[in-house]
């Protein structure tokens, strides 16, 4: 094949794969949220916490090592979504706390009764900011676990009922 032959089979080829319609790959499945990890110093005061104030249960705990992941579920929400407490039984091992603009910022849970959970951070003496609204409805609440991770609370606002016929 000569120079001139090859150049015209090249520029043959890129006119044929210039025309050619592009695949685009299929999209991958959308992902699920499995949960929110947040590396803790007291493990037991986390789940007394995670337990008595918001429901959730500890639905197993898996061992790497020297570290301990306790992972709870949100019960009754059918949701797959977990909150795990890692606990690094080696001190050396530890990561270090998580500070304002490390990119955690908080933890959003939605509650069915905020004055159920005011009472339970009141009679754990956990400080709170008062729930404040919203033109749509919500009313939020800002505290912080036992451990200082950030957490708002948020109550839809009540459903209207359905117009009478």
């Amino acid at each position: 094949m000569t120079g001139r032959h090859a150049a015209l089979s090249l520029a043959g080829l890129a006119a044929v794969s210039l025309s050619a319609p592009v695949r685009a790959e299929p999209p991958i499945a959308p992902p699920a949220l499995v949960g929110v990890v947040f590396s803790v110093a007291d493990p037991e005061r986390e789940l007394a916490f995670y337990r008595d104030v918001f429901g959730l249960t500890l639905a197993t705990t898996v061992e790497h090592g020297t570290s301990r992941e306790y992972i709870l579920r949100f019960a009754g929400s059918g949701a797959p979504s977990t909150l795990i407490l890692q606990h690094e039984t080696d001190p050396a091992a530890r990561l270090a706390p998580t500070t304002p603009g490390g990119g955690f910022n908080r933890l959003v849970l939605r509650v069915t009764d905020l004055a159920a959970v005011i009472a339970q951070l009141d009679r754990r003496k956990l400080a709170h900011t008062m729930p404040s609204g919203d033109p749509k409805g919500y009313r939020v609440l800002h505290t912080a676990d036992p451990e200082g991770f950030a957490l708002e609370i948020i109550q839809a606002a009540p459903q209207a009922p359905p117009p009478r016929p």
